[in-house]
């Protein structure tokens, strides 16, 4: 049995493998460069929790896997996340090779996919990931689920007049807090590192 409900094995050369599980069903995934996996994984937990900022559905998203290739939908239902997985054999064929689902709760994945994502940042650094995986890491996304996680509702978007945007009012997040995130995020590796060392 898997010991965490989300678990990345190897990111490399545009290519991303890992899993979702709930103890019993596993929806493994190899994703290319082709679908930016992480962020349509994290866009729609976001979505399914209510945070989204834009009504735009975001609970299903295609990952290519090259020849195959999925459609993952997630919901919710109680204090359960739901994702499920259709894989076909190619984009050219309707061939069904996998139907998974797995139901796993909120809580539970949550931290596990923000442990995990720790543990990527502290392997690859923004740079590091941008080089294997192709795209930058999904920093905004992390911080919002850690921000829902932890309750602290500190990463909220306020509406601004224009006057430094051409005219036209936009949204803005406080990179102040932002940065707050980050400090104690770096903090909490460096005790981490320091732990495993004695």
């Amino acid at each position: 049995m898997p010991e965490k409900s989300f678990k990345i094995y190897q990111i490399s050369a545009g290519w991303i493998m890992g899993y979702i599980s709930d103890g019993e069903n596993t929806i493994s995934f190899c994703a290319s460069y082709l679908s930016n996996f992480l962020d349509d994984l994290m866009s729609g937990l976001i979505y399914i929790l209510g945070r989204s900022p834009r009504d735009e559905p975001k609970n299903s998203f295609r990952v290519f896997e090259e020849p195959a290739y999925s459609i993952w939908n997630m919901g919710t239902s109680s204090e359960q996340l739901i994702f499920h997985a259709v894989t076909y054999e190619s984009q050219k064929s309707d061939k069904e090779i996998d139907n998974k689902t797995v139901q796993i709760k909120k809580e539970t994945f949550i931290n596990d996919l923000i442990d995990e994502m720790q543990d990527i940042l502290q392997r690859f650094g923004l740079y590091g990931f941008r080089f294997e995986w192709g795209y930058e890491f999904p920093l905004s996304l992390f911080l919002q689920l850690k921000d829902i996680r932890d309750k602290t509702q500190l990463l909220t978007l306020s509406e601004k007049d224009g006057s430094h945007n051409l005219g036209l009012e936009y949204c803005s997040s406080s990179f102040e807090c932002e940065c707050e995130f980050l400090t104690d995020l770096s903090q909490k590796n460096k005790e981490e590192r320091i732990n495993n060392k004695e």
